[in-house]
């Protein structure tokens, strides 16, 4: 994680009492994102592809293509060659679409049927947004986004506070943090579900239903955030990109 966005907090109580506290850091750039005001859900949707002062501090000045070259997380084999893209790609095994992409098809999977849940679209929205600072090259000359789901949590808590109840932000910020869990913590060791049940208790002031209801959207979530692997997959998955995209212009 480039040394800019480690300043973050990223543990739950840490992220929640810097949101309540508007924690402001050193780091020019870095407050006016996190101080970034969005009109509505979908202006942050377009925020996700856009540079920003953020980008330019981590990333530098894209070239005459518009391309970065992502902070190298670890070295760079020999024979592998050093990406280069947009803000917002993705070239790992898991993902062929852009992070807005994905998004989109996020937000048409776990919205399903609920066309005006905005609660649902905000989560959906927002479970990536931490991606656009944390995007490194691998050893494998991949894109990766190591650490991104505490900074999304951290960047949805601090978007979101005072636009939403705090009960409502608060669940969002839990959700976010904890969107990978399934599919890594939990598929490990099936105990290490309990463990983070029992951590959001804690987070919940003692309130068991608000956690269960975390954990529930939690897994809800994971499901919705299929990637695509595949060219062929991208161009079938266009049609829920596109039906992400209305919900979210309805939202606008």
């Amino acid at each position: 994680m480039n040394e800019i966005i480690k300043e973050l907090p990223n543990t739950l109580e840490s992220i929640w009492g810097s949101v309540k506290n508007d924690e402001q850091f050193n780091n020019f750039a870095l407050n006016r994102v996190i101080n970034q005001q969005f009109g509505d859900i979908k202006s942050i949707y377009d925020f996700i592809s856009e540079f920003d002062w953020l980008t330019y501090e981590i990333y530098g000045e894209p070239d005459k293509d518009g391309f970065v070259f992502p902070f190298a997380v670890s070295k760079v084999k020999d024979g592998v060659t050093e990406y280069h893209g947009n803000i917002g790609d993705q070239t790992s095994s898991y993902h062929k679409e852009t992070v807005a992409e994905h998004t989109a098809i996020v937000v048409a999977n776990f919205v399903g049927q609920h066309i005006c849940s905005e609660l649902l679209t905000t989560i959906a929205v927002l479970h990536d947004v931490g991606k656009k600072y944390t995007s490194g090259t691998n050893n494998k000359g991949e894109v990766c986004f190591y650490g991104h789901d505490t900074v999304s949590a951290y960047l949805a808590g601090r978007w979101l506070y005072g636009q939403f109840d705090d009960e409502d932000v608060k669940l969002i910020v839990a959700v976010i943090f904890g969107h990978m869990q399934p599919k890594t913590a939990w598929a490990q060791k099936s105990e290490k579900k309990d463990e983070f049940e029992k951590k959001l208790v804690s987070f919940f002031d003692g309130d068991e239903n608000q956690a269960k209801r975390a954990i529930a959207l939690i897994e809800r979530l994971s499901q919705a955030d299929e990637g695509c692997r595949t060219d062929e997959e991208l161009v079938a998955a266009q049609e829920k990109i596109c039906r992400g995209e209305l919900i979210l212009s309805a939202l606008g």
